[in-house]
């Protein structure tokens, strides 16, 4: 994939921090009145622009009623810069993916009747150790299990024996307290 230049929703934060919009100021209060008001610190990677004449050095105010629009249209663009963003990852992933499926189909025949032969030994194995574990005493007691007297389920306990030293112990199931 080409490589294409996404900018982030911090990006449109600086960008919009470079507007020549201002949302008018709130009304002045004693305190407020008294305190010069500060300039605001441009951006290091900020481009600077021409000087202005001195009929256009009045900066330029966006009335209270057109603030709320561009909030939202902003808004809307960085909900819209996201999804493309998840939607380039998507594609690039679906491109890895289509990428690996083409290197499998570019096997040999022997290389594919190879690869299926070791599954098939793997499964024939996985079914031997399966039946073996399904013959052993108490496979799945825990889920079949169910008294006749209380009617609880799965709760069971068998005793085991060490045979090197011949103590015993219970072992399952109990219920929580």
């Amino acid at each position: 994939m080409a490589n294409k230049k996404v900018t982030s929703a911090i990006g449109i934060d600086d960008i919009m921090a470079m507007s020549p919009f201002e949302e008018a100021a709130p009304a002045e209060t004693d305190e407020t009145a008294a305190q010069p008001e500060a300039a605001p610190a441009a951006p290091a990677n900020a481009k600077t622009t021409p000087e202005l004449s001195s009929a256009e050095e009045a900066p330029l105010t966006a009335a209270p009623d057109d603030v709320e629009p561009m909030r939202a249209t902003v808004a809307d663009i960085v909900r819209r810069v996201v999804k493309i963003e998840g939607a380039l990852s998507t594609l690039e992933q679906l491109e890895k993916t289509i990428t690996e499926a083409k290197a499998l189909a570019n096997q040999t025949p022997r290389e594919s009747q190879d690869m299926a032969n070791q599954l098939q030994e793997i499964g024939d194995q996985v079914g031997d150790m399966s039946e073996k574990l399904r013959s052993t005493p108490g496979y799945d007691i825990a889920e079949l299990f169910r008294c006749n007297s209380c009617d609880s389920e799965g709760l069971v306990a068998i005793r085991v024996k060490c045979t090197e030293c011949g103590r015993e112990k219970w072992w399952g199931w109990w219920p929580k307290e």
